[in-house]
């Protein structure tokens, strides 16, 4: 696996080349395909704005909360006091607090997000002071951001012009929030990212599977092992598998992989029944907790989003009703090792 990562490490960087082509493009979308490294290249330009002479106040934004953690948690030590990484939902939140705006959205209220949030932000951006704003903006996960959260984004910018930085990296195939996904108008048509630099050519093989797709990958990319599928008869035996293969690649004498380098991710939030640990290897439903290698992470596909592990453990759950956006998504997020455990109907 260790060979395997470096390989996959080098196409990754040979990614970065297209903002190389793009240093003249102030405005841009990226369409890639899951597995081109577009979360990657949205913080390095990012970072590419930050460093630019006049050191450009830039906002890195995204859907998914973990994955705004992550990018934070990734900026290297110069860019922080200079790039903002969050998702859309807190940005919303910081500038209502900023401007003194009361901010009390009902969970699960979709309706509120969908229409009231870009209004409050709008509403905010009025009041909060131009030296609080950006001079540029770089979106990940650009296929889930509604409409009127485009419109609401053009106030948080110092100025608006043809020449006001704005990159928003996307992938039509993953959209699992938004029915009829949109983009500003403005970026232009799109640049494409066609081929995947993060799985094995197995794991990429399934994923277009799942799509009814060809996914592009590049004749280095390694083979790796195919997906594993089991079938269980209910969530109880569900987990017994995905204890048994956690064992399998966690133990020392046998994987010995590093918890960090693991994930289970089940398709439904009220799945009960999960232990604090696959027999000797501890769990944990905390991201932190996870990527301090402390324990084998348990969540869900969705708040999984935009994240990656070099091995995971899919949990197909009827009850979830996936699509195949899901699917597809899910298992996108495994780079190396691929089980997936299916619960019978």
């Amino acid at each position: 696996m260790e060979e395997q990562e470096e390989k996959l490490k080098h196409l990754t960087d040979d990614q970065e080349h297209l903002l190389t082509m793009l240093q003249h493009q102030r405005k841009a979308a990226i369409d890639g395909t899951a597995g081109s490294g577009k979360t990657m290249l949205a913080m390095a330009q990012a970072q590419r704005f930050a460093r630019e002479p006049e050191t450009l106040k830039t906002l890195l934004l995204c859907y998914n909360r973990p994955l705004a953690d992550w990018l934070s948690d990734q900026l290297p030590e110069p860019f922080r006091d200079k790039i903002t990484a969050t998702t859309y939902h807190s940005l919303v939140a910081d500038w209502c607090k900023k401007a003194g705006i009361p901010f009390k959205p009902h969970k699960g209220d979709q309706d509120f997000w969908e229409y009231e949030a870009p209004e409050m932000l709008e509403n905010a951006a009025a009041i909060v002071p131009s030296e609080e704003k950006f001079q540029a903006v770089v979106v990940d996960e650009g296929q889930d951001f509604r409409a009127l959260w485009w419109d609401s984004l053009e106030k948080v910018f110092r100025e608006t012009t043809a020449d006001t930085p704005f990159y928003v990296f996307y992938d039509p195939k993953q959209n699992l929030f938004v029915e009829h996904p949109s983009l500003p108008a403005a970026l232009g048509r799109p640049f494409t990212l066609p081929v995947n630099c993060r799985n094995t050519q197995a794991i990429a093989r399934h994923c277009g599977e799942i799509i009814h797709t060809e996914i592009t990958v590049k004749a280095s990319s390694p083979e790796g092992h195919p997906p594993k599928h089991l079938t269980a008869r209910d969530l109880k035996a569900a987990i017994a598998a995905t204890t048994k293969q956690v064992m399998e690649w966690c133990m020392p004498k046998q994987g010995g992989m590093k918890p960090n380098q693991v994930a289970v991710l089940t398709g439904v939030e009220s799945d009960h029944g999960w232990p604090d640990q696959f027999d000797k290897i501890p769990a944990t439903h905390d991201f932190d907790k996870w990527r301090a290698g402390e324990a084998v992470l348990i969540t869900t596909w969705r708040r999984f989003k935009g994240l990656e592990a070099d091995a995971l453990v899919l949990i197909d759950n009827p009850k979830s009703k996936a699509s195949e956006a899901d699917r597809y998504v899910a298992s996108s997020r495994a780079k190396h090792l691929l089980t997936v455990v299916n619960i019978e109907p």
